[in-house]
């Protein structure tokens, strides 16, 4: 299941001492069932910003745009990376 499989990166992702790349790789696994899957597109975007992996963090925002334009998270997550010197 997408959200299940999601749900999993994130706890990789918000935990105490996060790890990053299993997050994205869960995120990975999700999208395998699912490319569009915004909820989960969002957070590998924030996992490939927390990493510092500004090229991987704007391709996958500029996936979000394409197939969600209107998306309310992507001045944030803009915004996220560009902090990471992008």
């Amino acid at each position: 299941d997408v959200n299940v499989r999601t749900d999993l990166g994130l706890t990789f992702l918000l935990r105490p001492n996060p790890n990053y790349d299993r997050a994205i790789l869960e995120f990975k696994h999700s999208l395998e069932t699912d490319p569009k899957h915004i909820k989960t597109l969002q957070n590998l975007t924030v996992a490939y910003t927390k990493k510092g992996d500004a090229a991987n963090a704007k391709a996958t925002v500029a996936k979000i745009e394409s197939i969600e334009p209107t998306n309310a998270s992507i001045p944030r997550l803009k915004d996220e990376i560009n902090k990471i010197g992008a």
